[in-house]
């Protein structure tokens, strides 16, 4: 079976994709590798193969160009951190998951304190409502921290009203955000939903692990204002 340059194949194969995304998409994973990365041409036939490629395109295409506003300079990765962030990052194809991936690619090449392999697992199992609730609760975090730096609780009832969802819905992600290490919350499960509906004074905190995740998923600056994509 022939292989062929990861470049060459996708320029030829989606059309849909600018070709000057494809190329620095591209150029950009293969610098981080150390060298060109090539694979099957007949694989690319396979819809899903493809379809997980087109996102890591996009998504290093991004890094390229967080890399380029903030000065940062291409290096090759080590692969036990890259190899599996190509992986995960070719099943989102959801714009406000595909910028966190970049910006977790692009912090990872200026930093090796961003190389942390649980940033990869815990990025792949958020949802896009995860990421706009943790966004709130780190915004409302650095608006309100005291002067001692302790973290601040942050209300759910808030996300409720800022993003327009319901209780359940605030529910679920905090559920998620929990289990995943992000926040921590300061009451008991089984009376959060009448805290929720009576509109309880704050509940949840960000972990000092979450604020690690934060700083290396760019979840706090993915659009300029503050706000992320979606």
């Amino acid at each position: 079976m022939t292989e062929k340059n990861i470049l060459s194949l996708i320029i030829g194969s989606c059309p849909e994709i600018a070709k000057p995304v494809v190329e620095t998409g591209c150029r950009l994973i293969d610098s981080l590798l150390g060298e060109p990365i090539k694979i099957a041409g007949s694989m690319l036939a396979d819809q899903i193969y493809f379809w997980q490629w087109q996102n890591r395109i996009k998504i290093a295409n991004r890094a390229k160009e967080i890399m380029a506003e903030n000065n940062i300079t291409e290096k090759v990765l080590p692969p036990g951190f890259l190899l599996p962030l190509l992986e995960a990052a070719g099943n989102i194809d959801e714009p406000t998951l595909q910028e966190m991936w970049a910006r977790l690619l692009s912090y990872a090449v200026s930093d090796a304190k961003y190389h942390h392999p649980s940033y990869i697992k815990v990025l792949s199992e958020l949802s896009p409502l995860d990421v706009k609730l943790l966004h709130e609760i780190y915004t409302d975090y650095k608006n309100n921290s005291s002067s001692d730096g302790k973290l601040k609780h942050y209300r759910l009832n808030d996300a409720c009203i800022s993003l327009e969802i319901k209780n359940d819905e605030a529910l679920k992600s905090s559920y998620n955000l929990v289990r995943l290490g992000i926040i921590e919350i300061q009451v008991k499960w089984d009376i959060l939903n009448n805290l929720l509906r009576s509109g309880s004074n704050e509940l949840v905190v960000l972990s000092l692990y979450g604020l690690h995740f934060v700083e290396a998923c760019g979840a706090q600056s993915a659009l300029p204002g503050g706000k992320l994509l979606g």
